[in-house]
């Protein structure tokens, strides 16, 4: 479950109280960020999946101006936007949590 020093289990934990993580998966798709789905049980026994966008020793306000952004449009769009769940950084990589959207939805 870690890659390069970063796990993702790791920000999971520290933003929603400790949950099980069932699976963790890298996603395609991004040329400037890496990409990965985590599975989870919330403290209240649901499945969760998270999206979870990290680099390495990029622009380190990055993250924080894509959540302000996503917040807007989630309030104003007709489309579906993901929930940031929280964002910043764990050692020399910044990280973005997101609600996970299915493919397709």
């Amino acid at each position: 479950m870690r890659n390069g020093g970063f796990s993702s289990g790791y920000i999971i934990q520290n933003l929603r109280k400790k949950p099980e993580i069932h699976s963790y998966k890298s996603v395609r798709g991004g040329c400037i960020n890496n990409g990965h789905c985590v599975k989870c049980t919330s403290d209240s026994g649901k499945t969760i999946t998270y999206f979870i966008k990290w680099n390495e020793d990029q622009i380190v306000d990055l993250f924080e101006k894509e959540s302000k952004g996503l917040s807007i449009l989630k309030t104003r769009s007709e489309f579906k936007i993901p929930q940031v769940i929280g964002h910043g950084s764990y050692g020399t990589k910044n990280y973005l949590v997101l609600e996970h959207i299915e493919s397709g939805v």
